[in-house]
C-alpha cells in the first residue's frame, strides 16, 4: 500500500473499516480508499460513489462512477445508469441517458445483458422514459427467463401473477 499499489490501498481501507466497526471514521480509511481510486481501482471508485450517494452528494458519486466506467467497469456502468434513472438535480445524466446505457448493455450476452433487459422491462412496465409497453417488457423478460436467468424468471412471474396492467392474459400455457 505504501508503494502506491491501488488494490493494496483498497484492502488497507477495507481492513480499517472492518477493524473500526461502527467507530471507523473517514480519517482512518478515506485516504487509502481515495488513493486506490485515484490509482485506477474501479472497486474503490464504486465504493466512494456509494459513500457519496449515502451523503446525498450525487454529483460526486457520478464523477467517481464515470471514472470507473471509463476504466471499463460494467458494475459502474449499471450504477451510473441507476443514478441517472433517479434524476437527481445534481446528476449530469437523465432517464434518457439511463435508457441509452441499458440499451447498449442489453445487447450483451448472458447475465450482463439480462440485467439491462430487466431494467428496460421495468421502465417499460412503468412507462418511465418510454411509452408504456407491457408486452415489450414481458418479451424482454421471457427471453431471459427461457434462457434460465432466475432473476428474470422471478420478475416475470411477479408481473404475471400480479396481473400488472397489460400483463394479464399475455402468458401462454
Amino acid at each position: 500500500a505504501e508503494r502506491g499499489h491501488a488494490i493494496s490501498q483498497r484492502e488497507r481501507a477495507l481492513h480499517d473499516i472492518r477493524a473500526g466497526g461502527s467507530r471507523a471514521t473517514l480519517r482512518t480509511w478515506w485516504p487509502s480508499m481515495t488513493a486506490a481510486a485515484q490509482g485506477g481501482d474501479a472497486y474503490a471508485m464504486r465504493f466512494l460513489a456509494n459513500e457519496a450517494v449515502k451523503a446525498r452528494e450525487f454529483k460526486r458519486a457520478a464523477n467517481w462512477l464515470m471514472a470507473a466506467v471509463s476504466a471499463g467497469d460494467i458494475d459502474a456502468t449499471y450504477a451510473i445508469g441507476r443514478l441517472y434513472e433517479s434524476e437527481h438535480p445534481d446528476v449530469p445524466g437523465s432517464l434518457d441517458g439511463a435508457i441509452e446505457i441499458y440499451e447498449s448493455l442489453a445487447a450483451m450476452e448472458g447475465g450482463t445483458g439480462a440485467e439491462a433487459r430487466r431494467r428496460l422491462a421495468q421502465l417499460a412496465m412503468e412507462g418511465r422514459g418510454m411509452k408504456r409497453n407491457p408486452k415489450r417488457a414481458l418479451a424482454w423478460l421471457q427471453a431471459d427467463a427461457d434462457a434460465g436467468d432466475a432473476r428474470s424468471q422471478g420478475l416475470l412471474g411477479t408481473l404475471l401473477v400480479n396481473g400488472a396492467d397489460g400483463a394479464s392474459g399475455v402468458a401462454v400455457g
